[in-house]
């Protein structure tokens, strides 16, 4: 396969630039030369394509995309690169655009007929030793250091070393498998080296005033949050009192147990928090590894057929070391009360519904005892100090632990460990 036809299909790869020789337009050319608006829609198409929005059979990418000139490609990947340095939530959009683009890949190498050369080449480009396994239908021997590299994000038992055919530094993978592992390559690639570019104010400026239909869109494909798990917009500052208390430890750079990593998780995917944003709230404490914090919460999210875990009962959080209930801010306090809070989820629930109806009913009569606490009413703002979340979630930059798609028992903190 040649270079040329490689790039085609895999722009991305390092040195597909290379293919434009004497063709290197400036920035300010790739924005606003009209000569360069073919590539330019293009590469907006490529990125409602990674975003989700249009794909076609099987995940794969438009079929524009294959018309298009080597040339063409990496030239709209380049824009497409500067369209989601610009967007709304630039690095929400880039995870996403990321992971868009490795399964567009991935679609690519898995289509009937491509060639083994393919996956070597782009192997190889991404510097990982990948050869077709000799007397084998498609499947792929990978070197041991680079079958390590690419897996050790990775912790379902079927990439377990341990359950490979390891043959003298070289381990025998079937094509699915084989496809798996080079996803994750491409997009642990572009996350590390290409997902942000750094544009001038000026640039910035000319595409954002140029692509404002587009980004729109953008900002509506990879939004922060999603409406609340019980039909309403969602409410950080009503979380329960041990979520707020887990969330401030994790954005101050503190430990969390394992237990309360699988907690927190899991209630912020049954109120109707998104992958991308509870994979950001561990951001702030130690060994943050992305990719495998997204494994494990995608596999919190997607339990039991898209249902997702429940988070552990109060009687199990308590268990664990990891209730919070004297941090309880609703007026009565709602933790004090176990036939009413048996899990965080009630807590919440009670809360966002007191919310809703103290704002739906008639004001108080001049008569009326208007001071009086009444029983579920909930504070309008969280008190200062308690360190709960923003409306958004943590962009810190720190390192954060992973959370485990094991539920939590009845055991003591940090019993259960992530691989």
């Amino acid at each position: 396969m040649t270079d040329a036809a490689l790039v085609a299909r895999y722009p991305f790869l390092p040195g597909s630039s290379d293919l434009l020789g004497d063709l290197r337009p400036s920035l300010q050319d790739l924005v606003s030369d009209p000569g360069y608006e073919p590539v330019r829609h293009l590469a907006r198409e490529e990125v409602i394509a990674a975003l989700g929005a249009k794909r076609g059979p099987e995940g794969s990418a438009p079929s524009t995309f294959d018309a298009a000139r080597p040339e063409e490609r990496v030239l709209s990947f380049l824009y497409s690169r500067m369209l989601v340095a610009v967007a709304p939530s630039s690095q929400r959009v880039a995870r996403r655009w990321c992971e868009g683009v490795a399964s567009s890949a991935a679609s690519q190498l898995g289509r009937p007929g491509a060639p083994p050369e393919e996956w070597t080449g782009l192997a190889s480009s991404l510097d990982l030793e990948v050869i077709a396994a000799e007397g084998t239908s498609g499947h792929l021997s990978i070197a041991l250091p680079s079958y390590c590299r690419l897996s050790s994000s990775l912790r379902e038992d079927r990439f377990r070393l341990a359950r490979q055919d390891l043959r003298r530094g070289w381990v025998d993978v079937a094509p699915a498998l084989g496809v798996e592992l080079l996803e994750e390559a491409v997009r642990a690639y572009l996350s590390d080296e290409v997902a942000l570019l750094r544009l001038d104010p000026e640039l910035q400026s000319g595409i954002k005033e140029r692509e404002g239909e587009l980004l729109s869109r953008v900002s509506a494909l990879a939004p922060a949050y999603t409406p609340g798990g019980f039909g309403q917009v969602l409410r950080p500052d009503l979380f329960p009192p041990c979520m707020k208390q887990i969330r401030s430890s994790l954005d101050h750079g503190q430990n969390v147990p394992h237990a309360g990593r699988f907690a927190l998780a899991s209630f912020m995917n049954k109120v109707g928090v998104e992958v991308d944003a509870i994979v950001d709230a561990y951001r702030g404490a130690p060994n943050f590894k992305e990719g495998l914090t997204r494994y494990q919460v995608t596999q919190i999210a997607h339990h039991d057929g898209g249902e997702g875990y429940t988070p552990p009962d109060c009687a199990t959080m308590a268990s664990n070391g990891i209730c919070a209930k004297q941090l309880d801010e609703a007026r009565p306090q709602l933790c004090a009360d176990p036939a009413r809070v048996r899990n965080p989820l009630n807590y919440y629930r009670t809360r966002t519904r007191s919310l809703v109806r103290s704002s739906s009913s008639p004001s108080p009569s001049p008569t009326s005892d208007a001071g009086a606490p009444k029983q579920g009413d909930a504070s309008e703002a969280p008190k200062a100090g308690t360190g709960e979340p923003n409306a958004a979630p943590s962009t810190s930059t720190g390192p954060a632990s992973t959370p485990s798609p094991d539920p939590a028992r009845r055991t003591p903190a940090g019993a259960h460990r992530t691989a």
